[in-house]
């Protein structure tokens, strides 16, 4: 496998690099030193319901009733569109240096835009694999390390990253309420988890 340099992008800091990984086949790596708590991405794909997400695909839990697919053509996905499909779990005995946060943005219209986030729980050196827990549901066939923790992220809102990815990149927000189909959508005091 090749090495590919990523540019920044509207869903994600420059400096990233896919290339062979000693976890998996391929991995995402960061070429730059990151900063504790910085916003390194966005994860980006098709919003399905849980029940309609196909388990040979990537995907990201964005709430007890979705998930985002990221596409996969002929069971590929395009690390280059895609990046942080390309994000391998810590080996046992490791913790996670990346967490996904969702992000909830109430916007015109009564309507609620979300995003999930990948952000840095510590310091990360440059030439470091970048490594990400799927979550104690991920049905996974080996050990695994530990997930990440974020302690003291100051968690805001960025209004001007939710237009720029509405503009360029839509499929990284996700409006999750068209997508329900169960009775909890119609519950007034329903949070999705």
């Amino acid at each position: 496998m090749e090495y590919y340099l990523l540019d920044t992008d509207v869903n994600h800091i420059g400096g990233l690099c896919i290339r062979p990984s000693n976890i998996d086949r391929s991995g995402l790596f960061t070429m730059n030193l990151l900063e504790r708590h910085k916003p390194i991405g966005i994860w980006t794909g098709e919003l399905v319901q849980e029940d309609e997400w196909r388990d040979d695909h990537y995907g990201c839990e964005i709430s007890g009733t979705c998930v985002v697919s990221t596409p996969c053509i002929n069971g590929n996905v395009d690390f280059l569109r895609h990046p942080f499909a390309a994000m391998n779990e810590p080996r046992l005995g490791e913790t996670a240096q990346i967490v996904s946060i969702v992000q909830e943005y109430d916007c015109e219209d009564s309507i609620t835009s979300h995003m999930i986030l990948f952000y840095t729980t510590r310091y990360v050196e440059a030439g470091e694999e970048l490594t990400w827990h799927y979550g104690p549901n991920y049905d996974r066939t080996y050990e695994v390390g530990q997930m990440g923790r974020i302690d003291g992220l100051e968690h805001r809102l960025n209004f001007n990253r939710l237009e720029r990815m509405l503009k360029h990149r839509p499929d990284g927000v996700y409006s999750i309420a068209s997508t329900f189909t169960s009775d909890d959508s119609q519950d007034p005091d329903y949070v999705p988890k």
